[in-house]
């Protein structure tokens, strides 16, 4: 097939997780012979923060204008099998309209913000997409799944769209699916994943799972702080790491909301094994305690867990707790590595990247699970947040 893909980036993966979803797909789609041309508006933030400049899949070109759009990509989109226009492209409606009055093969929208663009429809705000009636639909719609999807998945869902007629140009851009927003979002589990707060030897030496590590003074007054910072939230369960340090955060906040801490092991802190109890300073000169830093995704600690195996358990935990709490919100109390690697996975962000933000003691960072979608909303909070 002669596929036309225009998203917000490729070559950049600086501030999106849009570039690791299209670079997924145009490897799997390459690897399967299908031509793949990749079409990405110019712009400054990411002229200046290219990590990919020429990917090694397809053929990847940039425009500096829908003018220029126009110009030099009208034949390959009418001569595409399939054209398919991805969430947050800059001009969005506009360059969706020239699409459709230019493509003669199958075209789709590829939402990877599907909970922001039902949001922003519901109030109006048509960015980069504009809903004609649900009947006349002129795009058949993909949205991204809340599991980070595997090459061969994304390949094969591109390949699966139901050909749709094509609307005149004067007609809206591109439909949603036959989902309401407000019954997309009643649906939708908050996760506050809440790092414990201050100990004595936090950043000092590796605790892991060592017992009997208690909050400090300064840790017991942010577990009493946090109650007032959660005062509005409709909270409906806590779970809570096994460790002291973390069931100790949540313990004002149980008595307050007369709720039972659950326990969950998929919570508990990395297991730094034969690391566990050393002061970090003693591990500068270890090769292995380097190695793990640079990186994090192929390094196992000696005797004790790779970060994947961290970031598995927490993310599975998660999806077994969003179906058993749906429409809820509930608190998690974990740790800072584990709270990073969670995010790390809904960013779509390689846990090689996880240093590249800070969780802070009694922080609250906020996970929205919708049905076939996630977002993080907010990240390392220090404040109230509803």
């Amino acid at each position: 097939m002669n596929i036309v893909i225009l998203g917000l980036s490729v070559t950049s993966s600086w501030g999106n997780g849009h570039a690791t979803t299209y670079r997924g797909l145009m490897a799997a789609l390459d690897a399967r012979g299908h031509d793949v041309l990749f079409l990405e508006r110019d712009v400054l933030w990411y002229a200046d923060n290219r990590d990919l400049r020429h990917p090694p899949y397809g053929r990847t070109e940039l425009y500096a204008s829908l003018d220029e759009l126009r110009d030099r990509f009208t034949r390959d989109v009418t001569h595409a099998d399939a054209v398919i226009v991805g969430s947050y492209v800059p001009q969005g409606v506009a360059v969706g309209e020239w699409v459709l009055a230019n493509a003669r093969g199958v075209t789709a929208f590829y939402d990877i913000d599907t909970p922001v663009t039902l949001a922003k429809l519901a109030a109006g705000d048509f960015e980069y997409l504009s809903p004609p009636p649900i009947r006349s639909r002129a795009f058949a719609t993909l949205r991204k799944p809340s599991a980070a999807p595997s090459p061969s998945a994304l390949a094969s869902a591109s390949c699966c769209i139901t050909p749709q007629p094509i609307a005149p140009p004067s007609s809206s851009v591109i439909s949603l699916l036959p989902v309401l927003p407000s019954a997309f979002v009643s649906a939708m589990t908050r996760f506050l994943l809440i790092r414990h707060a201050r100990t004595a030897v936090a950043g000092v030496k590796l605790t892991g799972r060592m017992p009997d590590i208690p909050l400090t003074t300064q840790g017991l007054e942010q577990a009493e702080e946090l109650v007032h910072r959660l005062r509005t939230a409709e909270i409906r369960a806590l779970y809570s790491s096994p460790l002291d340090r973390a069931r100790q955060t949540a313990c004002a906040l149980s008595r307050e909301r007369r709720l039972p801490i659950h326990i969950s092991p998929a919570f508990g802190e990395v297991h730094f094994g034969d690391w566990t109890g050393r002061e970090i300073a003693s591990l500068e000169h270890d090769s292995v305690w380097r190695q793990f830093h640079a990186d994090r995704e192929g390094t196992r600690i000696p005797g004790g867990e790779l970060m994947s195996e961290v970031q598995d358990r927490a993310v599975r935990e998660l999806h077994t707790l969003a179906a058993r709490h749906p429409h809820a919100t509930i608190a998690i109390f974990s740790h800072a590595d584990v709270i990073r690697a969670t995010v790390c996975h809904f960013l779509g962000l390689r846990l090689n990247h996880m240093l590249k933000f800070q969780i802070d003691p009694c922080s609250i960072s906020v996970l929205e699970m919708y049905p076939d979608a996630a977002q993080i909303a907010l990240l390392n909070c220090v404040g109230s947040i509803f």
